[in-house]
C-alpha cells in the first residue's frame, strides 16, 4: 500500500500540476500514464497505516508510468558535489515556482502526500525505521570527509 501511495502522489503531480513545468520545474516527459488506484481514491495520502484499504481491494491496484529516459546522467551515492548542486537547484526551482501561491499550495496540500511526502517518519517502511540508527552511522561514515569540521558533533546531531 505504501508504494501505491507514492505512485499515486507522483501520478497526481504529472496530471494535476502542469503549471509547474511552465514555472521552470523540469521533469522527464510522460509517455504513458495509466493507473488502477481506485481503492485509494477516497483515502488521504499518508496517515495511519491501519487506515489502509483491505488487501482484496489493493490486489487490483497498479500503475504504469512510462517516462522518457534521462540520458547521460547517473546518480552516485554519496552524491558528487556537482550532482548535489543539481539537486539543490532543482529543489530551489520547485520552491520558487510555488512561492506565495496560496491557491497552488492549498491544492497541493489537499492532493499530494501528507504529511511531508515520503520523508515523513509516519509513512516510512517500519523495517527501515528499525535500521535508522545503523543507517545514520553509515551516513556519517560516508560523508565524514565531505562534511565541515565538527559537523556531526553539532548540538542536536548525534
Amino acid at each position: 500500500p505504501r508504494a501505491r501511495r507514492y505512485a499515486r502522489n507522483e501520478l497526481r503531480i504529472y496530471r494535476e500540476f502542469p503549471e509547474l513545468a511552465a514555472r521552470g520545474v523540469g521533469h522527464p516527459r510522460v509517455l504513458r500514464l495509466t493507473d488502477g488506484l481506485s481503492a485509494l481514491d477516497e483515502e488521504r495520502l499518508g496517515g495511519d497505516v491501519g487506515a489502509e484499504p483491505p488487501t482484496e481491494a489493493l490486489s487490483s491496484c497498479g500503475v504504469i508510468l512510462w517516462l522518457e529516459p534521462v540520458v547521460g546522467y547517473s546518480q552516485l551515492s554519496p552524491l558528487a558535489p556537482k550532482q548535489a548542486a543539481v539537486v539543490l537547484r532543482a529543489a530551489a526551482r520547485l520552491h520558487a515556482a510555488t512561492w506565495e501561491d496560496a491557491a497552488l499550495l492549498t491544492r497541493s496540500a489537499d492532493r499530494l502526500q501528507h504529511p511531508g511526502g515520503s520523508f515523513a517518519l509516519a509513512i516510512r517502511n517500519p523495517a527501515e525505521l528499525d535500521r535508522i540508527e545503523q543507517n545514520w552511522e553509515t551516513f556519517k561514515r560516508n560523508f565524514r570527509e565531505a562534511a565541515p569540521s565538527g559537523f556531526f558533533r553539532a548540538p542536536g546531531i548525534a
